[in-house]
C-alpha cells in the first residue's frame, strides 16, 4: 500500500498514521488525535475482530462480505476511494467506514464493478470517535456517568436506547463526592437499566 510504506504493518492496512494494539482486544487498532494527545480518535477493526459495533450489531469480521454490510445499512455510500490506497470504502453517516480491498485484476476500475465487489470479503472497519469532545475545558466540567453501578465514559453511553432506561438520578456537590470522590466534583448521572437489559460499552463485551 503506497501511502503506508515504511510504517508499522499493524497500522498499514488503512491510513498513514501509527496505531496501537493490545492483547486484551484482538483485532482492534487504537489511534490518537495527534502525537501529544493521549485520547483515542478512532478505532480500526481488522478481520480478527469479533464483537459489537456502536449501534449494537454483533459482527465477526472474518465472515462478512460487502453485500452483508450493504443489506444491513440503509443510506450507505459506496464505493469511495480512500486516497491512493488499495481499498474501497463504504461509508455510513461519516461514522463507520467499511473497507474492501481493490482487485487490480478486475478489468475496469471505473465504473466500479458492483457485482464483483459486493461478493468480496470485508477487509476491516474504521470507527471515528465523532461524539468525543476534544476540548479539554469540557472534560474538566463534565459529570461522571454511572450505568448499573459501573462508571462509563460519555461516548460509551451513546449506545443506550432511552427506552431501556428504568431510572435516571442526578447527584450534586457533597452528595456526589461522598460516594465517588473527587472525580464526581461536577456531579454524577446515575442510569439504571430495565431488568434483562445488559449493557456493554462498545466495542468490547
Amino acid at each position: 500500500m503506497s501511502l503506508c510504506e515504511g510504517l508499522e504493518a499493524r497500522d498499514s492496512r488503512f491510513v498513514n498514521h501509527e496505531g496501537y494494539t493490545s492483547d486484551l482486544y484482538p483485532g482492534v487498532i487504537f489511534q490518537q488525535y495527534e502525537e501529544k494527545d493521549q485520547r483515542i480518535a478512532k478505532l480500526q477493526l481488522t478481520t480478527k475482530f469479533k464483537g459489537y459495533l456502536p449501534d449494537g450489531k454483533y459482527v465477526d469480521l472474518s465472515k462478512l462480505k460487502a453485500k452483508d454490510i450493504i443489506a444491513q445499512y440503509d443510506g450507505l455510500n459506496y464505493w469511495e476511494v480512500k486516497g491512493c490506497s488499495d481499498y474501497l470504502e463504504m461509508i455510513f453517516k461519516n461514522e463507520f467506514y467499511f473497507y474492501v480491498e481493490k482487485d487490480e485484476n478486475v478489468a475496469s476500475t471505473y465504473p466500479i464493478n458492483d457485482a464483483y465487489y459486493e461478493n468480496q470479503a470485508l477487509a476491516g472497519v474504521e470507527i471515528i470517535a465523532s461524539c468525543y469532545v476534544r476540548d479539554h475545558r469540557y472534560q474538566k466540567r463534565a459529570p461522571l456517568y454511572v450505568v448499573d453501578g459501573k462508571i462509563m465514559e460519555y461516548m460509551d453511553i451513546q449506545t443506550i436506547n432511552p427506552e431501556d432506561i428504568e431510572s435516571l438520578e442526578i447527584l450534586k456537590d457533597t452528595t456526589a463526592t461522598a460516594l465517588y470522590g473527587s472525580r464526581a466534583v461536577n456531579g454524577v448521572i446515575i442510569i439504571t437499566l430495565k431488568k434483562k437489559k445488559k449493557f456493554f460499552p462498545w466495542p468490547f463485551k
